[in-house]
């Protein structure tokens, strides 16, 4: 658990992190601090797990008196970086030339999110994609309910490079790292067309 703080006063503040955690309402609470004289704090926190609940509150002790703020609690999962997913294939869809079955794979006992929660719309996802000879990528959010996904923006008969990355529950999450780059061919377009 790391935190910063920001100096706007010409004194030399000491800084005090504390906070509990819990893994279920009626579980006992442990707690954790740490304290400084510079600018930022790290406490250590075990073998904690992610899927627990985080409360924090921040003690600025100065030479005026002290400032505390309010706790905030919210999961761990909103505090980590999820760790990068594996893509595993990326495949033309024959009946959609503008679109792509992206499939992508996890380390269980790394990746804190629940199939069923990836299911329950819990992860903001976005894929990173480049026609090949395009210089730069573009990145667009898709929506991911499952571990197969099927994304529509591209162009017929083209390759592509593709990577996908995560966080959980939106804009208080840290977006993972990139996944691995993965190629595929939108199909060709169906339609026909007559020269005379």
């Amino acid at each position: 658990m790391h935190v910063h703080a920001i100096e706007s006063l010409n004194e030399s503040p000491d800084l005090n992190l504390s906070g509990v955690q819990s893994s279920s309402p009626n579980s006992s609470l442990k707690t954790f601090t740490c304290t400084t004289s510079g600018l930022s704090c790290t406490a250590g926190i075990g073998r904690s797990t992610v899927r627990i609940d985080f409360c924090i509150s921040i003690i600025l002790h100065g030479v005026s008196g002290n400032v505390s703020s309010a706790p905030r609690c919210q999961l761990g999962r909103k505090e980590v970086i999820l760790p990068p997913v594996v893509l595993n294939s990326v495949e033309q869809v024959s009946d959609s030339p503008e679109c792509l079955n992206v499939s992508w794979s996890r380390v269980l006992h790394l990746f804190p999110v629940a199939e069923t929660e990836i299911k329950n719309g819990h992860l903001n996802s976005q894929i990173e994609f480049a026609a090949k000879g395009q210089v730069n990528a573009q990145v667009r959010n898709v929506t991911v309910s499952g571990l197969c996904i099927l994304v529509c923006l591209f162009r017929p008969d083209t390759l592509y490079t593709i990577r996908l990355r995560h966080r959980y529950q939106g804009p208080a999450s840290p977006w993972s790292q990139w996944s691995n780059a993965v190629q595929g061919r939108t199909a060709e377009d169906g339609e026909m067309k007559l020269n005379f």
